[in-house]
C-alpha cells in the first residue's frame, strides 16, 4: 500500500468513526495529500474504453455542464478514454472517437462525458 493509499484510509476510517456518514467519507477522501496532490478536480488515466448507455450523450468541449456540446454519442457507441476528471463532484471521461458513425463527430475529435451516462470496457 503506498503512503497515498494508506492516508486516504486513515482519513476515511476517522470520518466513519465520527459519524460523518458517507458524504464526510466521500470528501475525506477526496481531500489533497500534504505535497498537494489527489485532491478532487486531479486528472488520471484509465486505458480502455466505454460505451455510451443512453442516446444523445453530449460530448462536450470541457468536463462540466457549462462546456458547449461538440456533438452526442448513442447508446452503444464505444469511445477511447484519454483522462478521467472529477469536477463539481461528478467524474468526467476526456474521450476521442474512434469511429466515423459516432454522433455525426468525426474520427479523431475528443471531448468530455460524463461517467454517469457510460459503461467502462475494461
Amino acid at each position: 500500500m503506498d503512503m497515498r493509499t494508506g492516508l486516504r484510509a486513515v482519513v476515511v476510517s476517522a470520518a466513519a468513526v465520527l459519524g460523518l456518514g458517507t458524504v464526510g467519507a466521500v470528501s475525506a477522501s477526496a481531500m489533497p495529500l500534504p505535497d498537494g496532490s489527489g485532491g478532487a478536480g486531479d486528472s488520471w488515466y484509465h486505458p480502455g474504453t466505454v460505451t455510451s448507455r443512453v442516446d444523445g450523450l453530449r460530448v462536450r468541449s470541457g468536463p462540466g455542464t457549462s462546456h458547449p456540446a461538440r456533438g452526442m454519442l448513442y447508446r452503444g457507441q464505444e469511445v477511447v478514454i484519454l483522462t478521467t476528471a472529477v469536477v463539481g463532484g461528478q467524474t468526467w471521461n476526456q474521450v476521442q472517437v474512434t469511429s466515423d458513425a459516432a454522433g455525426w463527430l468525426p474520427h479523431g475529435t475528443q471531448g468530455w462525458v460524463s461517467d454517469a451516462y457510460v459503461v467502462r470496457n475494461y
